[in-house]
């Protein structure tokens, strides 16, 4: 057995344990690209634990900002509720979500933005409290491409990034943001929509929340104009020349941080593979509105 397999088993022992579940059945769950999850059953208790990757810093994750941030969602009914947290263990567990994850068919239809768009407006009119992690997209991108070297590609990114970033940032209005929505961080709970992975939520830019989801599924505009009609019900509709360009800065983050990944790790996974050259490809061409 690996040392990680053996490590992990002593984490789900302990934190088994503390939840009262001295005897669970454990099954590993697919998905996560760093972290490792579990869903332990005993009796009528079901509870999801995750053991959280060691890099964090690599990454920027600040694992203390991004439970502040969980429990926040949580209190609101956005997220799971939090049962565990064991900082020296790496691990948190939370409620199971008798429900299905999102498929990237549904988060691409118009149907399924719209119902994003409502459930994002919604979120949006949480007032980030005092204390909660400011998230600065341009500074993200800024340490991934320094982390990266001088490579072509890193360097004009992080040249292009700031005045992106100065061309639609609306003055002092931040919101709290998930800034992850791919659909797998999307599970259909009874009803409600429930979000996972808030590794990267914080005090944010609200048009950068739709360009992530924009940009992770592709949006036809059809489905571009679902998300943001319905996002419009709740907050300010965004223009689309703000949109874009949200959306190159959050394809950039995301490009650098594939980048790391396949650096970083043993073996690239396909999709993973194929979503880094397609936004590689994407962000050779100049960004739109930079100054």
């Amino acid at each position: 057995m690996r040392a990680q397999e053996l490590a992990d088993r002593s984490r789900i022992q302990g934190a088994a344990r503390r939840l009262g579940m001295p005897d669970p059945a454990v099954t590993a769950l697919q998905g996560g690209s760093r972290n490792r999850c579990y869903r332990l059953v005993q009796g009528a208790r079901d509870v999801v634990l995750r053991i959280a990757a060691e890099d964090d810093a690599t990454y920027s994750v600040d694992r203390d900002a991004e439970l502040r941030a969980h429990r926040l969602a949580a209190a609101h009914g956005f997220a799971p509720g939090l049962l565990l947290d064991d900082r020296e263990a790496r691990v948190i567990a939370m409620e199971h979500v008798p429900g299905p994850v999102w498929s990237r068919e549904l988060a691409a239809s118009p149907a399924g933005a719209a119902r994003l768009g409502e459930w994002l407006g919604r979120l949006h009119d949480i007032v980030p409290p005092a204390g909660l992690r400011r998230v600065d997209f341009a500074a993200v991108l800024d340490d991934y491409c320094r982390r990266l070297g001088s490579g072509p590609v890193a360097s004009s990114l992080a040249q292009q990034a700031p005045g992106i970033a100065r061309a639609w940032q609306p003055a002092g209005r931040a919101v709290f943001c998930h800034n992850d929505l791919h659909h797998l961080n999307l599970i259909e709970g009874p009803g409600r929509l429930l979000a996972i992975d808030w590794e990267y939520a914080g005090a944010g830019e609200p048009v950068l929340d739709l360009a992530g989801y924009v940009a992770y599924h592709e949006l036809a505009p059809p489905a571009i104009e679902s998300l943001v009609a319905a996002y419009a019900t709740w907050q300010p509709r965004p223009a689309m020349e703000s949109l874009l360009r949200a959306r190159w800065l959050f394809e950039a983050v995301w490009w650098a941080w594939l980048e790391l990944m396949r650096r970083n790790a043993a073996a690239e996974p396909d999709q993973s593979a194929a979503s880094r050259r397609r936004l590689e490809a994407r962000l050779e061409r100049a960004a739109p509105g930079a100054s």
